[in-house]
């Protein structure tokens, strides 16, 4: 069960330390943290191209995440989370490569992440076989700034 949270420390674990960020702040007003910017601001500040500053003030969760043993037909999911640290919007986006079938109940696959606002992306790992995974996910900033995510057991 997921909980709208103002602080970090008020997240809800799931009991194996696992922390589910996965929309830590309630957006009930429109136009506000949707797949897509809607608004004019929204849709000026997400098109921003980003200066090396701006970047380094936009937090990522951890740069890996390990799923360590998932069981033949079992679902796993974990949330890597991005804490916006700018007085602007951005927008994230992932782009899951169809090939890795195994990670398309990822959800979201976009988010606008308002300024001072964390959110979190909920990685979903379905295997139908046994073997060692790694994948690399790929998001992006803005539509300009492309990064990795590993994924793995």
């Amino acid at each position: 069960m997921m909980k709208a949270c103002k602080k970090k420390k008020d997240l809800v674990t799931d009991g194996y330390n696992n922390y589910n960020i996965y929309q830590v702040k309630n957006k009930t007003k429109e136009g506000k943290g949707g797949d897509i910017p809607r608004t004019h601001q929204e849709i000026r500040e997400c098109s921003l191209e980003l200066s090396g500053e701006d970047l380094q003030k936009i937090q990522v969760g951890t740069k890996e995440i390990n799923y360590g043993q998932i069981f033949i037909n079992s679902e796993i999911s974990k949330t890597f989370w991005i804490k916006n640290n700018l007085r602007t919007h951005i927008f994230i986006r992932l782009e899951i490569d169809p090939n890795f079938s195994e990670l398309q109940k990822s959800s979201p696959l976009s988010h606008v992440i308002s300024p001072g606002d964390i959110y979190g992306f909920k990685i979903t790992v379905f295997s139908k076989n046994v073997r060692k995974i790694i994948y690399p996910v790929k998001y992006n900033i803005n539509y300009k700034h492309t990064y990795f995510h590993q994924i793995g057991n």
